[in-house]
């Protein structure tokens, strides 16, 4: 409820995938910008624009943008507002402790998902006790990958122009842009 009464989200993450089938854990930094329906997210060489009625995602390697509407879109139904609102429905949630990561506060919460064909077996919240805003989120999965995502900075009801949230091919001289509008 609280991250739905900002006007807007501005942040800055760390994401960490650990693959014990394969032994590796790679980190890799990323921001996300929230208005309302609309988003920007920045992370592992692609970002994702979406202003409400179509997305585009643009890999920076392959300077190439795929656009679609919302409605068409295969991420749909998942933007960052609703990953933040989809453990509200379909997880049992137990409260955990109070624990210290990274020098803060925070309340530990584990998710277990009602649906036992879930890829999903557990997502831990951990919730910032001051702010009530979450830290971090470790979310592991039934083949053994771990994903990570802790929180280094998140401001709130920042301004941010509608414009942020649009891709310009004028600004990436040379893009390979798909239409599938």
């Amino acid at each position: 409820a609280q991250n739905k009464s900002y006007s807007s989200i501005a942040t800055s993450f760390t994401l960490t995938i650990e693959s014990k089938q394969e032994k590796t854990t790679t980190d890799h930094e990323g921001t996300l910008f929230v208005k309302g329906n609309k988003y920007r997210l920045d992370i592992l060489d692609m970002v994702t624009f979406c202003d409400g009625k179509s997305i585009c995602t643009w890999l920076r390697k392959e300077n190439e943008a795929s656009i679609s509407t919302v409605e068409d879109s295969e991420d749909a139904p998942m933007t960052p507002m609703t990953i933040l609102g989809s453990f509200e429905k379909g997880y049992k949630m137990r409260y955990l402790t109070t624990s210290v990561q990274n020098g803060v506060s925070c309340d530990e919460v584990d998710l277990y998902p009602l649906d036992h064909g879930s890829s999903i077996t557990r997502v831990r919240l951990f919730v910032n006790k001051v702010t009530k805003n979450i830290h971090r989120v470790m979310q592991q999965c039934k083949d053994g990958t771990s994903y990570y995502i802790t929180i280094k900075e998140f401001i709130t009801n920042k301004n941010i122009n509608d414009s942020d949230f649009v891709f310009d091919p004028k600004a990436h001289p040379n893009v390979e842009v798909v239409d599938l509008r």
